[in-house]
């Protein structure tokens, strides 16, 4: 029944073209493009049916799981660790604003979009802004805005991060050259909010040549190789004066995680305090002068419970 009413008001649609339009060519070319957008906006449809049968009644309620139906099990397969660890990091409900760089489908009109489907659907109190080098404003909505950007213009990528603002979760899945890679790290690493996350899909190229990565790891061509010089952020109350001045460009980072498929770092505002000298260089004989332990009280288990000073 819906298809014999999608082919008559096709054919109503044909016949007003025909009529107004006398260029065959022109003509021609709008046919396709309403036939495109016609199977777009079916498939979308039903795609959405689907969504929410699946995920309601059939999946667990995880992202996870959700990219599994809306990219075709292909992402959710590979990148499911990453997604299973974001759950974990992050209060869905809190999330208000997301970044994607790379929506997909590359030069094809109406294709791409599947990863944008789902974050829309997981985290529906968020607008999402997704950028990409080719025009995608097929998939705009009230929660999503699709911006053009070609990620090696650092210019205007800077100005889109000063036009949005500051963000909850990042996901990085566009060229996946480690050149722009970083900069997209450089540049938009800032704007996440405390306790944000950045994530960063795909990391082969890192290892190739042919992709701008390095197969020796240096530092410039590789994003693992990037991103472990700045490890010991994670502890930065525990370091130094010396060592916090080499790595303060990044000092907000908390956590960091190095997987297979990606890397997942989660943005920690803290101060600028660091250990004195005096204390790091300490023996273990006079550490243990400073730190001195107090029982404070014995639990009905029988754990000892202790009041831990430094001086």
């Amino acid at each position: 029944m819906l298809k014999r009413v999608i082919i008559f008001f096709s054919k109503k649609i044909h016949k007003i073209i025909d009529a107004t339009i006398k260029n065959k060519t022109s003509n021609y070319k709008i046919k396709k493009k309403l036939r495109k957008f016609a199977r777009f906006t079916i498939r979308n449809f039903f795609h959405n049916v689907r969504l929410r049968i699946l995920y309601y009644f059939l999946f667990k309620k995880k992202l996870a799981e959700l990219l599994f139906i809306t990219t075709n099990d292909t992402k959710g397969k590979k990148l499911y660790d990453i997604y299973i660890i974001l759950e974990n990091l992050i209060e869905r409900k809190s999330v208000k604003k997301i970044l994607e760089i790379g929506i997909g489908g590359h030069q094809h009109e109406y294709i791409g979009g599947e990863t944008l489907r789902g974050l829309k659907f997981f985290f529906k109190n968020a607008y999402i802004y997704a950028i990409d080098i080719m025009e995608k404003s097929f998939l705009d909505s009230r929660s999503v805005k699709t911006l053009i950007c070609n990620e090696g213009d650092k210019s205007k990528m800077s100005e889109i991060s000063n036009q949005i603002g500051n963000l909850d979760l990042i996901i990085d899945d566009g060229s996946h050259l480690p050149k722009n890679q970083i900069s997209n790290f450089e540049i938009f690493f800032e704007k996440l909010n405390d306790g944000g996350v950045y994530i960063i899909e795909d990391l082969w190229y890192s290892y190739l040549s042919g992709g701008g990565g390095d197969p020796k790891l240096s530092y410039q061509k590789n994003i693992v190789s990037y991103l472990s010089f700045y490890i010991h952020n994670t502890q930065s109350d525990m370091l130094i004066k010396e060592e916090m001045e080499k790595i303060i460009k990044y000092k907000n980072i908390g956590r960091i995680f190095f997987l297979n498929e990606g890397i997942i770092i989660q943005k920690k505002i803290k101060s600028e305090k660091v250990m004195s000298n005096d204390y790091a260089y300490l023996s273990l004989e006079e550490l243990s002068k400073k730190t001195t332990r107090k029982q404070d009280k014995i639990l009905p288990s029988g754990l000892h419970v202790y009041n831990v000073n430094k001086d």
